[in-house]
């Protein structure tokens, strides 16, 4: 049963107002933020917001005013501040902002992702596992960075990493598998399946 195109699920947006305020409140603790925002869910759309050499998808950018940024409500956030390493940033952030306001996390590229309370891997796996009918029990999953931690603990069959994997989830795995560009999942997933 193929759908015509991609199909959504479930939609969240991060309110304006939520996100001026959560800048605010850690721009008053660590000094200035480079910030980009992911505002429009069309493929390929661009990130607007304030270009930074580190970020690895300069022809996905737009540069956008901090006013432009904030002039809808965005799908997730981005933000990082030359002052500290992004997981230092991490912990300042979730000091600061509650969990019902927003859910904070980072994903490897030197930002700290804010996104609608709520929204993370783990949830997004449970609305394409409830609309598949898989059980969670039965879900094997693979990660290497912070924002999989959700998903780790989500996940009822099994939960590996792979060997290059930020220090937060090897610790959280059951199963470490060779490094992602060593093809880990791959090498994993033909073991499993010969057994």
């Amino acid at each position: 049963d193929e759908p015509a195109g991609p199909v959504e699920l479930r939609g969240e947006r991060l309110p304006v107002e939520v996100l001026a305020r959560i800048l605010a409140d850690l721009e008053a603790a660590v000094g200035p933020l480079t910030v980009m925002v992911e505002a429009s869910d069309e493929h390929d759309a661009p990130l607007w917001g304030d270009y930074h050499p580190s970020w690895p998808y300069p022809d996905r950018f737009e540069a956008r005013t901090r006013a432009e940024c904030l002039a809808t409500d965005v799908i997730k956030a981005f933000a990082r501040t030359a002052d500290h390493q992004v997981d230092e940033l991490l912990d300042v952030a979730r000091r600061i902002v509650p969990a019902e306001v927003a859910t904070l996390t980072q994903a490897g590229l030197g930002f700290v992702e804010i996104c609608p309370p709520g929204a993370d891997k783990a949830s997004g796996l449970a609305v394409v596992a409830q609309t598949l009918g898989v059980d969670p029990g039965d879900v094997l999953v693979f990660g290497d960075q912070p924002n999989d931690l959700p998903m780790f603990e989500w996940a009822g069959w099994a939960r590996v990493a792979v060997s290059n994997a930020h220090p937060a989830v090897r610790a959280a795995a059951d199963e470490v598998t060779l490094r992602n560009d060593d093809d880990g999942v791959a090498v994993y997933l033909d073991r499993l399946l010969s057994r």
